[in-house]
């Protein structure tokens, strides 16, 4: 970049695309760079064509390359799981949906960063039978991987007192309106 703004000043033809360098790709080709820090140095002949395809690194390149190799394997595992999780049928994405959703909630009642929803559970239906046989399309899911209407909404007081609530305000409903 900072060789472009130069030729730019200068004068002279810019190339259209920057050119990359080539970028040893795990860390045993990291590990082969010789010792000695700034491979970018001045140097004559072989090694200075050898110079300009090796990345400038400082005496941390060893463990930096480890670091880099390491991060190049976790991207490659998870685009390999996005991947494998794309061609799922909608109950197993339902089931990675619910696992979601519980680790979204553990993580905001920890107070700690809430992950948004992963890609390959982006626009997943909610799958239930309706009265007339088709599958229902809402994509708005609760935690059960339901909608509201299937699912999504509260199943009910578990407990004794919560029954015997409920059942109160049942009765003072039908009583503010007339009906007993």
């Amino acid at each position: 970049m900072i060789r472009h703004l130069w030729r730019q000043l200068r004068g002279w033809p810019v190339p259209l695309a920057p050119v990359p360098r080539a970028m040893p790709t795990s860390a045993a080709q990291w590990l082969k760079l010789p010792a000695g820090g700034n491979y970018a140095s001045n140097t004559r002949g072989r090694a200075r064509a050898k110079a300009r395809e090796m990345p400038i690194m400082g005496r941390h390149s060893k463990a930096f390359a480890e670091v880099l190799a390491t991060l190049r394997g976790a991207s490659l595992r998870m685009r390999q799981f996005e991947d494998w999780a794309k061609v799922q049928p909608d109950d197993v994405k339902r089931i990675m949906f619910r696992q979601w959703w519980a680790r979204a909630i553990e993580a905001q009642a920890a107070g700690r960063y809430v992950p948004s929803c992963p890609r390959y559970l982006r626009g997943l239906t909610c799958g239930a039978r309706k009265k007339n046989g088709e599958q229902c399309r809402s994509t708005t899911l609760c935690a059960n991987g339901r909608c509201k209407f299937h699912g999504g909404a509260s199943t009910g007081p578990r407990s004794a007192e919560g029954r015997a609530k409920a059942l109160k305000n049942l009765k003072l409903g039908r009583l503010k309106r007339g009906k007993s």
